[in-house]
């Protein structure tokens, strides 16, 4: 019995069994976060992409929509992307038309649901809802992300010949 309680051997093992479970959830976090800001930053982009499509006033918002999905697509868990096709799609985009940026910065006499015509001040809102990619996150209670980008513009001049 003495010699059991002297003996060190497999301390290291008893340690490194005891932290692995954490390093590993912890990893796993750092990746589900990291996947969500890349995330948000391709978000970012599509919506900046759609906002130079819609600039021209001329776009629909299904053009709108779709330049935003493309721009996303790649990056999305597998379990999300292929329902950007159907009608649950996890992406909502919103526009809203304004005479000036006045007006948009004070968020009134806004009209939804238009690229609005030439001369005119929209604001491209993206919304995607998502789950999270390893589910490690559920641990404390996050189980989606929403995440959410808008980009300003005012539509080109109407050209004169």
């Amino acid at each position: 019995m003495k010699r059991f309680r002297r003996a060190d051997r497999g301390g290291i093992a008893l340690e490194f069994a005891v932290l692995l479970p954490f390093i590993l959830i912890g990893s796993a976090g750092l990746i589900d976060v990291g996947m969500e800001m890349f995330l948000q930053a391709e978000l970012d982009r599509g919506v900046a992409a759609a906002a130079r499509v819609g600039m021209t006033g001329t776009s629909s918002i299904s053009a709108i929509k779709s330049t935003i999905e493309s721009q996303i697509q790649n990056f999305l868990p597998t379990s999300v992307a292929g329902t950007l096709e159907t009608n649950n799609t996890p992406l909502t985009v919103k526009t809203t038309v304004y005479s000036d940026f006045t007006s948009a910065g004070s968020n009134t006499n806004g009209v939804s649901g238009s690229t609005g015509s030439y001369g005119q001040v929209v604001v491209y809102t993206a919304t995607l809802n998502i789950p999270t990619y390893t589910g490690v996150l559920g641990l404390i209670g996050i189980k989606n992300y929403t995440l959410t980008s808008s980009a300003i513009v005012q539509n080109e001049p109407e050209h004169v010949s």
